[in-house]
């Protein structure tokens, strides 16, 4: 299913709209997209650059005012759904390498670019399931007043 067009507020529709990084920069930051839009995805598609990342994280749940009609978003936020027993392993791998700590950093949106003083991408690594998994679905769904529903993007990883 495509990314549905905005609502007259500019926000998705309310729903989990499955899609494609490749929808979303068709969508949201295409060629036509200010420079700060398409800085934005580039920072949202590093983060999808690890090879390891199926791995652990079974899919992203993607929000912020990036994915409105905003002419100049702040940043992204996304909520990297941790498969079962990924913290274990991850925990497990910190005993013998770093890369774990770089690896999560990586998905807290820490090793993205930093504008106007803020990461251009604000990850929450979480398992799928867990409580704060469904506080952040759930607050991810709903516009800042904490009435207001709107709809997000859920990109699987393969």
């Amino acid at each position: 299913m495509p990314i549905p067009g905005l609502t007259p507020a500019g926000v998705l529709p309310p729903g989990v709209y499955d899609c494609t990084l490749a929808e979303i920069k068709q969508v949201f930051a295409s060629a036509g997209a200010t420079a700060h839009r398409r800085d934005i995805y580039d920072a949202l598609l590093s983060c999808f650059g690890e090879p390891q990342l199926a791995d652990f994280v079974e899919h992203a749940l993607v929000d912020g005012s990036f994915v409105t009609n905003k002419v100049d978003p702040r940043d992204v936020d996304v909520v990297f759904g941790l498969r079962a027993g990924a913290l274990g392993r991850l925990n497990a791998a910190m005993k013998t390498s770093g890369w774990p700590l770089m690896f999560v950093a990586l998905l807290k949106g820490g090793t993205t670019p930093i504008v106007r003083g803020c990461h251009l991408v604000h990850g929450f690594p979480v398992p799928i399931g867990s409580l704060p998994y469904h506080v952040l679905l759930d607050q991810f769904q709903h516009e800042r007043d904490g009435v207001t529903i709107k709809g997000i993007l859920r990109v699987r990883v393969q």
